[in-house]
């Protein structure tokens, strides 16, 4: 019992006490990172912010396998003909969350881990979702991934998604529509329905998650793929997630308003973002003058426990490869990860909707089921500048009861009642974990909560 409550006291909203310490550790953090990057010259030092680091250095033949988006290793089908020549038996279970029935479903039919085969060429793909308004920022992650990308894009049926032509055909288009009522209900939005549908269109071994607005280093790919080449046993494990360490850009501009449908329709305003973009740090050298310009920090900083375990001051130190990380400060651990694709991955569960618990949800069910995570070196994701979402704000403040509001209809009683229910449901969602997989405190195979 002790350990389940640990496990779900992550839910549980802090004093006010708490969160002065946490502002005061953030304070304390970022002056060490800025500290830190000051004296970062045995790490890079190169003459200018605008100078090129060095291009990862891969091999002929990985090169021509890579040409091709498509991964030539089918793990989806080498799992079906392991099912049909072992006339394995799925282990039928009933949770009330089916990214957690599948799987468990997938794992009373599998013998062992399935690696990645030798042979196997190792590649990447960006998977992101956004709604129309956003789709601007593309041109320029197009610009920092040159890799194949899946885009599952939101919108409302009257309108027309236009493509960005400046990426090519590298970009793989998920429209999901819906009505114009249903659209303007941001609790509504299907996140983790978007995320999986652009899941299930990757092609390559390997997928990095992101959101939209937050941009990859122009590194990271080639970094990825260098990291394969020289450490290729980095990948082939399916069970190890490569955390991308998260920063944002923390500015006010005209276009800090970008949620907005109004800023995409606004000649003014874009100019603004793009002119925006063009300061968005593309490199370690540029990321290091942000962090001591202050105008970039720890992404969600007055959040430690969702990105703390990252460790951004032994990141600082790291100049390649990848670091184990050995247990998790938090359980609220959230970052953001490049995932094997792979029919052991758990899905992310369909019932989380709009702003709350639709990311960590996925992240928890990967330590539950026995994940380990590492750090790569060097590169990173960039959050854009922009002003808080109506549905963050209305998280934040936890909404009024429906009971209080005057006149409230049935769409207000339900975006009202969206933190609770997300938060119940989470509640409900590691209950169920544990149920199905056992309590993390007592498996040796389970990355552990750090002093738990």
């Amino acid at each position: 019992m002790r350990r389940r409550t640990r496990e779900r006291r992550g839910v549980h909203r802090r004093g006010s006490s708490e969160r002065t310490f946490y502002i005061v550790v953030v304070v304390v953090t970022c002056g060490i990172i800025s500290s830190l990057f000051h004296h970062a010259t045995a790490v890079a030092n190169p003459t200018s912010s605008s100078e090129a680091e060095p291009e990862p250095v891969e091999s002929k033949k990985n090169a021509t396998k890579r040409r091709g988006a498509r991964n030539s290793c089918d793990l989806f089908d080498l799992r079906r003909q392991q099912g049909r020549s072992r006339g394995a038996k799925l282990r039928k279970v009933v949770s009330g969350f089916e990214s957690i029935d599948r799987h468990a479903e997938e794992l009373g039919s599998l013998a062992q881990r399935q690696w990645l085969p030798a042979h196997c060429p190792i590649n990447f793909t960006l998977v992101t979702q956004a709604t129309p308004e956003r789709l601007w920022m593309l041109r320029w992650i197009c610009q920092r991934w040159e890799g194949p990308i899946v885009l599952a894009v939101y919108t409302d049926r009257s309108t027309v998604v236009e493509k960005e032509t400046s990426c090519g055909d590298r970009v793989d288009y998920r429209i999901v529509p819906a009505t114009k009522e249903v659209f303007a209900r941001h609790n509504a939005y299907p996140v983790n329905r978007l995320r999986n549908l652009a899941i299930s269109r990757v092609k390559t071994s390997h997928f990095l998650m992101s959101d939209v607005d937050l941009w990859p280093d122009v590194f990271l790919l080639r970094r990825l793929q260098a990291l394969a080449e020289a450490e290729p046993d980095v990948f082939r494990d399916p069970w190890r997630a490569i955390v991308v360490p998260a920063f944002a850009r923390d500015v006010k501009t005209e276009c800090s308003s970008s949620t907005a449908a109004s800023d995409s329709q606004s000649t003014y305003r874009m100019a603004e973002c793009h002119r925006e973009a063009e300061q968005m740090p593309s490199n370690f050298v540029e990321l290091k003058d942000c962090i001591i310009s202050k105008q970039c920090h720890i992404f969600d900083r007055f959040n430690m426990d969702g990105h703390g375990t990252t460790d951004y001051r032994s990141w600082l130190r790291q100049e390649n490869g990848v670091r184990d990380i050995p247990c998790f400060l938090s359980n609220r651990y959230e970052p953001y990860v490049v995932l094997a694709h792979t029919p052991d991955r758990p899905k992310f569960e369909e019932q989380f909707t709009g702003y709350g618990k639709n990311k960590i949800q996925n992240l928890v069910h990967l330590r539950y089921v026995g994940w380990k995570f590492a750090v790569l070196a060097r590169s990173f994701l960039t959050h854009f500048p922009h002003h808080k979402s109506a549905a963050r704000i209305q998280w934040e403040n936890k909404a009024t009861p429906p009971s209080q509001q005057q006149g409230a209809d049935a769409a207000t009683d339900v975006d009202a009642q969206h933190r609770s229910h997300m938060d119940k449901l989470y509640r409900n969602f590691l209950d169920a974990l544990i149920a199905v997989y056992g309590s993390p405190g007592a498996r040796d195979d389970v990355v552990r909560i750090c002093n738990a």
